[in-house]
């Protein structure tokens, strides 16, 4: 117990001591922090505030978000599209038009789907999307999309 107790010991003291090498190439510095808006900069005995920059944000497009017309700085993001008769003002994006599903009709008992209600004497179908009967299973009428 005594030995393990020595040789922590001496591996904490040899970490707490380190090796004593020193990088002579590497100056040590101590780091002040960088100036902000407002501070003092001192250079040699004149003192020179900074000057305070206030951001004039530009509106945002659907192509670039709010931006600073005096810095370029960016802040929130880029807002949706114009669309004018279809094309957006700004960007010039063609709008797309909405897909159009294709209704069918489903009977409650049975396997297929029609374009028609009243084909094969249906008895109170239902219409759903054709990829709708498609996942059920259902599988096209003959008569209809024959």
């Amino acid at each position: 117990m005594k030995r393990l107790f020595a040789v922590i010991a001496l591996i904490s003291l040899l970490i707490l001591a380190g090796c004593g090498a020193v990088a002579e190439d590497v100056p040590l510095v101590p780091m002040d922090p960088a100036p902000v808006a407002g501070d003092e900069v001192s250079g040699g005995e004149e003192t020179t505030p900074l000057p305070v920059h206030v951001h004039e944000f530009s509106d945002a497009t659907c192509v670039v978000p709010k931006t600073c017309s005096v810095c370029g700085k960016t802040e929130g993001a880029v807002v949706s599209h114009n669309y004018q008769n279809g094309t957006c003002s700004v960007c010039g994006d063609e709008q797309q038009a909405p897909a159009v599903e294709h209704m069918v009709w489903i009977p409650k008992s049975g396997n297929k789907y029609h374009s028609s209600s009243s084909c094969s004497n249906m008895k109170n179908p239902s219409q759903v999307t054709e990829e709708d009967a498609i996942a059920r299973n259902y599988t096209p009428c003959s008569k209809c999309y024959g």
